[in-house]
C-alpha cells in the first residue's frame, strides 16, 4: 500500500516537473519570439542609431542646466589668431540679465597691439543703444524688442521630448507594415546571410507620427511652456504655428522613404539603411567587426564613403565624397577623440583640439585649432571662452540719442569718422589675407 501511493506521489512529480519544463519552455520560446518580433527588431535599430551618434551620457550637461536656468549669464571670449606676420587679438564680453531685460555686448579687436575696434551694444527697455569708438562721440539709439540670445532648454526637457518622440513613433510602427525578406550582404569582407526588414514611410505615417508628438507635447503644460519661452512666443502662438506645421503635412499615402534593417541570428543588426524613393538616394551605415561604414549612393553612383576604426578613445577615419558642383573626388583622413580633432588633405592639416573646465558656478572653454600647409604654420587660433553667472549688465543712458534726431551735419561727421577710423582699415588688412 504504502509502495504505491509513493509510485503515484512519484508520477505525480514527474508530470509536474514536466509541465513546468514545458511551461518554461514555452515561455523562453515566446521571449525568443518577442525579442526578435519586425517591429522590436526595428525599434531596437532605431535606438542603437541614438545611441551610436545622438548619445549624450559622457557629456557634461550642467552647462546647459546652468545656462537654462540662470536670469544673469556672460559670456567672455578671448580669441588670438596668429597668421604669417599678421597677428590678431579680439576681446568680446556679452551679458544678458533676462529679468529686467538687459543685455550688453563690448567688442575690442587689436591688430598688432594697435587697437582697431572698440565698440558696444545694449537692450534696455526695449531699444538698442550702439556707440563706436573713434565714430560716434555718444551712444545712439533706435527702438527693438527684446529678445535673450542665450536661451536654452534645460538637458531633461531634451529628454522628455526625445522620450516623447520615441513614443510616437513606437505607437504608429506596426509589425503588418514591416516586410521581411532573406538576402546576402558583404560582411566582414565576406558574404553574409542575413534577414532584411523594410518598412516603408508614407507622408501618412510622418503626419501620424508628429500629430502623436505634439499631442504629447502639448499635455505637457510645463514643458509647453518652456518650449515657448525657448522660442520667445506666447503658448497661443506657438499653438497656432504647431497647427500651421501639422496641417502642411499631406495626409496620403505617397512614398517617402525605405528603412531597411540587416539582421542575423535572432536580433543582431549589422546594417542600417535609409532610402530616399523619390531621390534614388540612399544612407547605409553598416558595423563590421573592425570598423564601421558610412556611405550614401545617389543614381548608384557613391558620393560619400567614411570608414571608421576605433582605437581605444580614438577613432581613425578616411572620408572620400565627391563634389556637388565640380564633381572632383576629395579625400580626408584623420583621427577624432573627446577633445581632439585631426584632419588631412594632400598637404593640408587642421588640428583642432578643446576642453571644458567645470568649476563651482563658473566654465571655462579653451580651443586651439592649427592649420598647416606641409610643415608650415599658416593659421594659429587660440579661443578662451569663459562662463559667467552674477553681473548686472550697467549702463547708463543719460547721453544718448536717438537715430531719428541725427541731422545732416552729424550723420556727415560720423561717416567721416568711419572711414578715417581703423576700423575702415582693419577691413582693409582682412581683405588683404592670404591663408
Amino acid at each position: 500500500m504504502d509502495k504505491e501511493l509513493s509510485n503515484k506521489q512519484g508520477k505525480k512529480v514527474t508530470i509536474f516537473a514536466l509541465f513546468l519544463s514545458l511551461v518554461s519552455i514555452g515561455i523562453l520560446i515566446l521571449g525568443f519570439l518577442i525579442v526578435s518580433s519586425n517591429k522590436v527588431i526595428l525599434l531596437q535599430s532605431i535606438s542603437n542609431l541614438y545611441k551610436t551618434f545622438g548619445n549624450t551620457e559622457e557629456l557634461d550637461l550642467s552647462l546647459i542646466d546652468k545656462l537654462a536656468t540662470s536670469k544673469k549669464t556672460g559670456i567672455k571670449a578671448n580669441i588670438d589668431v596668429t597668421s604669417g606676420e599678421d597677428k590678431y587679438k579680439i576681446d568680446i564680453n556679452y551679458l544678458e540679465n533676462k529679468d529686467d531685460e538687459k543685455t550688453r555686448l563690448d567688442l575690442i579687436i587689436n591688430y598688432l597691439d594697435e587697437e582697431k575696434v572698440n565698440g558696444s551694444l545694449i537692450l534696455k527697455d526695449n531699444k538698442v543703444y550702439s556707440f563706436l569708438k573713434d565714430v560716434t562721440e555718444k551712444f545712439y539709439y533706435t527702438d527693438y524688442d527684446y529678445r535673450s540670445f542665450i536661451n536654452t532648454l534645460d538637458s531633461k526637457d531634451y529628454e522628455q521630448i526625445l522620450d516623447y518622440f520615441k513614443d510616437s513613433v513606437d505607437k504608429i510602427i506596426t509589425n503588418d507594415a514591416i516586410k521581411k525578406e532573406k538576402t546576402t550582404i558583404k560582411y566582414n569582407d565576406k558574404d553574409k546571410k542575413v534577414n532584411k526588414l523594410v518598412y516603408t514611410v508614407h507622408n501618412k505615417e510622418v503626419y501620424e507620427i508628429f500629430d502623436s508628438f505634439i499631442k504629447y507635447i502639448k499635455s505637457d503644460k510645463n514643458l509647453y511652456k518652456n518650449i515657448s519661452n525657448f522660442m520667445g512666443i506666447s503658448t497661443d502662438t506657438l499653438d497656432n504655428e504647431i497647427d500651421e506645421f501639422l496641417n502642411s503635412i499631406p495626409n496620403d499615402n505617397k512614398e517617402l522613404y525605405k528603412y531597411n534593417v540587416y539582421y542575423y541570428g535572432f536580433n543582431k543588426i549589422v546594417r542600417y539603411e535609409l532610402n530616399d524613393v523619390n531621390k534614388n538616394k540612399t544612407i547605409s551605415y553598416q558595423e563590421n567587426k573592425d570598423n564601421r561604414v558610412i556611405t550614401i549612393v545617389e543614381n548608384d553612383e557613391e558620393i560619400l564613403s567614411l570608414n571608421l576604426v576605433k582605437d581605444n578613445d580614438t577613432t581613425k577615419y578616411d572620408l572620400t565624397y565627391k563634389g556637388f558642383i565640380t564633381n572632383t573626388i576629395y579625400k580626408l583622413n584623420g583621427t577624432y577623440s573627446k577633445d581632439k580633432l585631426e584632419i588631412n588633405m594632400d598637404e593640408m592639416k587642421i588640428i583642432i583640439t578643446g576642453n571644458l573646465e567645470n568649476k563651482v558656478d563658473t566654465y571655462n572653454s579653451n580651443i586651439k585649432m592649427d592649420i598647416y600647409d606641409g610643415e608650415e604654420s599658416i593659421l594659429s587660433t587660440n579661443i578662451n571662452i569663459n562662463y559667467y553667472f552674477d553681473k548686472d549688465v550697467e549702463f547708463d543712458d543719460t547721453d544718448s540719442v536717438s537715430i531719428e534726431e541725427i541731422d545732416e551735419v552729424e550723420m556727415e561727421t560720423i561717416m567721416t569718422n568711419l572711414y578715417n577710423s581703423p576700423l575702415y582699415e582693419l577691413f582693409g588688412i582682412i581683405e588683404d589675407m592670404e591663408i
